[in-house]
């Protein structure tokens, strides 16, 4: 596959959002890529062709990025949106995400609206999204989140030590604090009962919110460099994957139960992750006591957890980046065949 025509545009850093939404994508369909920081400066490239007839933009939320938009498809170009958040429900999150009160400004959330209108078409990261995104530009099309699994094969131990499970894990950036504050309870209930339980943050420091009785078993991981990230990764026993019932969540992909599968980790998560029922690696959890209930199930039942495992590994073979790139050059074609 050659797609030297077509360029992806990201924005910021080579990691996260832009290494899963525009890198990783470009890389599989041998497509050429762009990053600019947020001051414009060039960060990454790949390529050496100066006029595309494609290009995939990440959506942006200043009046800047418009205007590069624009410049883009005064070029005769196609300009495609990459989006893979609701931004309006970002305002809403209040405390419980860093750049709530950023979106608070009118002006950026119009802003935001107005590049997912004026673009020649959208690609939207989940089912939901592509719904929202179709009230504010008609030509929509669906691309999930695909893994690079080689970055994680390379920490993923080839077996665990007798299949007992002692480090619960979450990993995460902002936004997710009301969500893990909803589990609180349920994790402290969890580890006072069992004193072998750790619990591993991965990223946002998140893990202040547990009791002070339990601070000695907590340990925060920070962010790592994007290729060594999966090293914390590996030490999870169970992953952890709570959600709020709102459009932040409702827009978001599942990547927290892709990277666990990716390990080879079993996960409880929250009825928004309806992955786990069709992967059959974990349970999901609809009260608060079912947090504590299913962590005491795993912790006691060593061969449930493996099986858990083996299904996890299983289900990251259906979500790697070169089983999910046709949906991008389809989405692409789709999007630019008129």
């Amino acid at each position: 596959m050659d797609r030297s025509d077509t360029l992806f545009v990201g924005w910021g850093d080579t990691h996260g959002v832009t290494a899963y939404r525009s890198i990783l994508p470009a890389k599989t369909m041998n497509a050429e890529c762009v990053v600019f920081g947020m001051a414009g400066e060039p960060r990454y490239r790949t390529g050496t062709n100066m006029k595309h007839r494609i290009i995939v933009l990440q959506h942006g939320w200043e009046h800047w990025q418009l205007r590069v938009m624009r410049r883009m498809m005064k070029t005769g170009a196609k300009v495609l949106l990459n989006v893979d958040d609701w931004i309006p429900s970002v305002a809403k999150m209040g405390p419980n995400h860093g750049l709530s009160r950023h979106f608070q400004e009118e002006d950026r959330v119009e802003e935001w609206k107005r590049m997912v209108r004026e673009a020649d078409g959208v690609i939207a990261s989940t089912p939901w999204l592509v719904e929202k995104l179709e009230t504010l530009n008609t030509n929509v099309q669906l691309a999930r989140n695909g893994l690079d699994l080689d970055r994680y094969d390379r920490f993923k131990a080839d077996e665990r030590p007798s299949g007992a499970l002692r480090v619960l894990g979450w990993a995460g950036g902002t936004g997710h604090e009301g969500a893990f504050k909803s589990i609180v309870p349920a994790l402290a209930e969890a580890m006072e009962k069992r004193p072998q339980l750790k619990l591993h943050v991965v990223g946002d420091n998140i893990g202040r919110f547990m009791p002070p009785h339990l601070a000695d078993r907590v340990i925060h991981r920070p962010w790592s460099e994007h290729l060594f990230y999966p090293r914390h990764l590996a030490e999870f026993d169970l992953n952890l994957a709570p959600a709020m019932d709102n459009d932040f969540y409702r827009a978001k992909s599942q990547l927290r139960l892709y990277e666990a599968c990716a390990m080879g980790t079993p996960t409880i998560g929250s009825k928004l992750y309806s992955e786990i029922n069709e992967a059959q690696c974990g349970m999901v959890a609809h009260t608060g006591a079912d947090w504590a209930q299913y962590i005491d199930a795993l912790f006691c039942n060593h061969t449930l957890l493996s099986i858990y495992r083996s299904r996890a590994a299983a289900y990251a073979q259906s979500i790697r980046i070169e089983k999910r790139i046709d949906e991008w050059t389809t989405a692409i074609e789709s999007l630019t065949s008129s």
